[in-house]
């Protein structure tokens, strides 16, 4: 029987029989059906703006701070952050593949590798990071904008509770706009992606003429020397910098395939986020450098003063000097940099997370909803507390792992042909249901690459500051690929060619798209 049709773009998507006999399934619900046809509407400038609008934000700026506080040197953090950001990207464009190709979200991609319950475990993985992180960038956020009102009302430091009370309208709002969905997200994306484009180009400018009128012109900060006692030293710190930007993305580049979905092409998304992602995250992190620097070197200290450089690890301190109305226009930027991070990157999975619990009683807005109460309960100012390199690090190591399952299993094992239809199967003989909803070839990858990072991080002799440690990520990617294709071989639910060939229609043109 023919489920699936082809068209000659490559995109899949569910014959009207077989939706038809689907729809009574307690796995199927509108949120997560697979796109049709004609949903397959975003084009190249909407991955862009969307990439743009998420790296433009203060956890960047931060984390490229970061790397100077480590010991770095512009060049060297410039090269640490493109290397990081070129490495998540293939991981990227490999998971948006199969959102592309079958148009479903990543808590439905995740039952594919996982079994039909058993995706519970990688969407609770990366829904509960995501709502960790979906608090603290409205934390973020919230303080940076009541610094701003601070500074522009003056009255307003005074207000007992000032941070919270901005904190929690913050919140409300991001939850607001997440509840519209995965188009308004678009819409956002494409209006915030330029402007927040132009508000770094501003903050480049500033620097750049800042620092020329200071004894050591903008030369001073190329000629900024590392700090590293030893090859050793840098080593090390180069290793833990690269996972922490690693795993910057390594959360969206698990549940990518909820934004891929919609993409007309694979060249669609491939051309977006290639230029993208990279390009963007090396340009703001060359405006951060640059723009800390220059405040440093304004006020006449030493570029590497670890009090300045803490000081100014965000945008914050320069926009508060600014002129009253400046510092207005400064804190509209940052809410709607905060937001576009926070709704793209941080709420989607978890609301997909709760909406697959139940997905005839869950849609995505009671799942967005359920994010907030979820990021609360976490609450952002304890999560603080671990320093944000660090904190990249230890869980980018068990993302790596997700990943690394996802992507052995789409692309080693099915050799990207699945049964679309069988996703939503719940009965015990569907082939994704595997041993009662649940893939013990995955959960037992899963569970040996964690044992081996808990070991690394808790071992005497180990932990955070051992090498081992650094390449934490690159261990936990190597198991999940060697580990779990071993344990799929000549497993009965991977279909062959021959097998997706006799449950798929193909439109004109289209049969050479599959392979």
């Amino acid at each position: 029987m023919k489920t699936q049709i082809i068209n000659p773009m490559g995109i899949v998507a569910l014959t009207g029989e077989a939706i038809d006999s689907r729809k009574d399934s307690p796995l199927w619900n509108e949120d997560l059906r697979p796109c049709t046809m004609e949903e397959h509407t975003w084009r190249t400038y909407n991955y862009a703006a969307l990439w743009i609008g998420m790296c433009i934000c203060l956890p960047t700026y931060s984390m490229a701070i970061g790397l100077i506080q480590s010991g770095m040197n512009l060049a060297q953090a410039m090269i640490t952050m493109i290397a990081g950001n070129i490495i998540i990207l293939v991981v990227i464009l490999l998971n948006s593949n199969a959102g592309t190709k079958y148009g479903i979200p990543y808590a439905v991609f995740a039952r594919l590798w996982f079994g039909l319950k058993g995706a519970h475990i990688p969407t609770i993985v990366r829904g509960t990071i995501a709502a960790g992180w979906f608090g603290l960038n409205c934390w973020f956020g919230a303080t940076a904008i009541d610094a701003c009102v601070a500074a522009f009302a003056k009255g307003w430091a005074n207000v007992t509770g000032h941070a919270y009370i901005i904190f929690i309208a913050f919140w409300v709002i991001n939850i607001i706009v997440g509840i519209f969905g995965p188009q308004a997200m678009k819409k956002l994306a494409a209006f915030a992606g330029p402007l927040l484009g132009a508000a770094a180009v501003v903050l480049f400018i500033w620097a750049i003429m800042a620092v020329s009128k200071t004894p050591g012109g903008v030369g001073q900060i190329f000629a900024y020397q590392p700090t590293f006692a030893s090859n050793g030293a840098f080593a090390h710190a180069f290793l833990v910098g690269l996972i922490a930007v690693i795993a910057f993305w390594a959360t969206l580049a698990l549940n990518i395939p909820d934004f891929c979905r919609y993409a007309k092409s694979q060249k669609t998304h491939i051309v977006g986020q290639s230029i993208a992602l990279p390009v963007t995250m090396a340009l703001f992190s060359l405006v951060a450098i640059m723009t800390t620097f220059a405040i440093i070197a304004v006020e006449g200290k030493p570029l590497g003063d670890p009090d300045a450089l803490a000081a100014y690890s965000t945008p914050v301190t320069l926009i508060v000097q600014f002129p009253a109305f400046v510092v207005l226009i400064g804190a509209i930027i940052i809410a709607i940099s905060s937001l576009t991070l926070n709704v793209n990157a941080n709420l989607m999975a978890p609301a997909r997370m709760f909406e697959n619990f139940a997905p005839k009683k869950i849609n995505f807005a009671m799942g967005a909803i359920l994010t907030g109460i979820l990021a609360l309960i976490l609450w952002p100012p304890a999560l603080l507390n671990a320093g944000i390199l660090n904190w990249l690090s230890v869980y980018g190591a068990f993302l790596a792992v997700v990943d690394g399952i996802a992507v052995a299993d789409y692309w080693i094992v099915r050799k990207r042909n699945m049964n679309l239809i069988e996703l939503y199967n719940p009965e015990e003989s569907g082939i994704y249901n595997y041993s009662k909803g649940f893939n013990m070839a995955a959960v037992i990858t899963f569970v040996v690459a964690s044992v081996v990072m808990l070991i690394i991080l808790l071992a005497p002799g180990l932990g955070t500051g051992s090498m081992a440690f650094s390449v934490n990520w690159f261990i936990g990617m190597a198991i999940a690929l060697i580990l779990y294709p071993i344990m799929m071989r000549n497993h009965k639910s991977v279909i062959s060619i021959a097998q997706f060939d006799e449950i798929t229609t193909y439109m004109d043109g289209s049969k050479d798209k599959t392979a």
